[in-house]
């Protein structure tokens, strides 16, 4: 078994600068993760990219398998990296008789 491709850094949120590790995930996108493994992680690296698991596939889980906590988590600065999701379905004025 080869060691995952956790990349070790620190996170950009000015006021955090904690130790994280680096993964890209299967979208390709780059998340941050709590660097010590945890019972409860719900992220786990397959292949050499991060996967969340629902609670259903984390069930079945090997109990040896690493499971990590996205820092997003435990990081005081999650606002300011959340992207915007666009809004669905009708505004505030659509869809009603004004």
């Amino acid at each position: 078994m080869s060691h995952p491709p956790l990349r070790p850094g620190r996170c950009r949120h000015p006021k955090c600068k904690a130790k994280v590790l680096w993964v890209t995930t299967t979208t390709g996108n780059e998340m941050p993760l709590d660097p010590d493994p945890t019972p409860d992680g719900t992220i786990i690296v397959v292949e050499g990219r991060g996967r969340a698991l629902g609670p259903a596939r984390l069930a079945e889980l090997d109990p040896g398998v690493a499971r990590y906590r996205s820092h997003f988590v435990s990081c005081p600065g999650t606002k300011r990296f959340r992207r915007r999701r666009p809004r669905r379905g009708p505004g505030p004025t659509q869809g009603r008789l004004v």
